[in-house]
This record gives structure tokens, sequence and C-alpha cells, in this order.
């Protein structure tokens, strides 16, 4: 090799170990750049990756608590049905078959019931309960006072009143349920006062 091109070779290797890329191309336009704003656009790129990044991070964020919202809805209208239906189609229905296809649909196999009689433990005890305290007043009928409450998806709450149908209730109370699985797992009932009748 000649020294011409040995020198002419050290000055390409010299050009190609000093210089930086010296141009960027968007939508097919050639920029010439700075070190400076080779660095800058760099960064911008970096930061805006970063942005996306997190954009789509908060998203997903969002949507999972979209889906959360729904299913606490969906548990939040299932804890209201589990005390409306209760206070209807179990403390209040005379007919025993129907009262235990009820109590089987919304209380869990080893329910609890706290009443101020006592503690009664099971779908069957639960039953003998609401169909005893039934016989007592079977022309009662139940009233929601106020909409059911439901608390972290696990529990809810419902004043009633008691009485003959459109008279002012004999006695009121309320219920408080523990749901699990869906279901009833204990009702505790508070009475304002007692049944006169």
């Amino acid at each position: 090799m000649s020294e011409q091109q040995t020198l002419a070779l050290q000055k390409k290797k010299k050009f190609r170990t000093t210089t930086l890329p010296t141009v960027i191309t968007t939508n097919r336009l050639i920029f010439p750049l700075s070190f400076a704003a080779l660095l800058a656009a760099c960064k911008l790129t970096a930061t805006q990756s970063s942005n996306a990044g997190q954009r789509e991070q908060e998203a997903k964020e969002a949507n999972k608590e979209k889906k959360s919202n729904k299913g606490e809805n969906s548990m939040s209208n299932r804890i209201h049905e589990l005390l409306q239906r209760n206070l209807q189609e179990v403390f209040g229905e005379g007919d025993a078959t129907r009262r235990r296809a009820a109590i089987a649909e919304l209380y869990t196999e080893d329910c609890e019931l706290y009443v101020p009689p006592g503690k009664f433990v099971g779908r069957e005890a639960l039953d003998k309960f609401a169909g005893d305290l039934r016989a007592t007043h079977p022309h009662f009928v139940y009233t929601p006072h106020g909409e059911p409450q439901a608390l972290q998806n696990a529990a809810g709450r419902l004043a009633w009143g008691s009485g003959a149908r459109g008279e002012a209730p004999d006695y009121t109370g309320l219920d408080v349920i523990i749901v699990r699985d869906g279901k009833i797992a204990a009702l505790y009932v508070f009475l304002d006062s007692m049944p006169s009748r």
C-alpha cells in the first residue's frame, strides 16, 4: 500500500472515530445535527418512549379499576338483592316450601342467625325460626325503611318495619348481613322494639 493510500485510510478511520452520526431522518427529510442536538433528540425519544409506557400503564390500571368497580357494583347489587329478598322471601313468606327454597338460594349451608332469643346455625334452624316467627303474626308484612347499603363487598344492612298491611309498623328493626361467596353467611337482627302482638 502506498504512503498516500495509507494516509487516506488513516484520515477515513480518524473521521469515522471522531464524528458522530450527523443526520436524522424524519418523514424522508434529512437534517444535519450537532452533537448537542443529537443528544437532545435521543433524550426526547427516550422521554417519549417512557411517557408512552407510563400512559400505557395508566390505561391498564384504569381498565383494571373499571373492571374492579364493575365487580364491586355487581357484588353491591347482590348484597342489596340478598337483603331485600331475605326480608320478603324468608321472613315475610308464609309458605314453608317457598321459604326453604329461598333459604337454599340465599344462605350458605353453615349460615348463622343472631336474634334476641339467641343464635341459630344452619339452614334448617333458620327455616324453623322464620316459620315460628311468621306463625305468631301471619298477617304482618315487612317493609324496607330506606335503601339497603353494602359495605366493602362483604356486608350490608337494611332497616325495616313489620305490621299489618297499610298500618304503622308494630315493630322495627335492622338486618345486618355478612356475605360469603354471594350468599348470606350470617344475619344479625337488631330490634328497635319487640312485637306487641
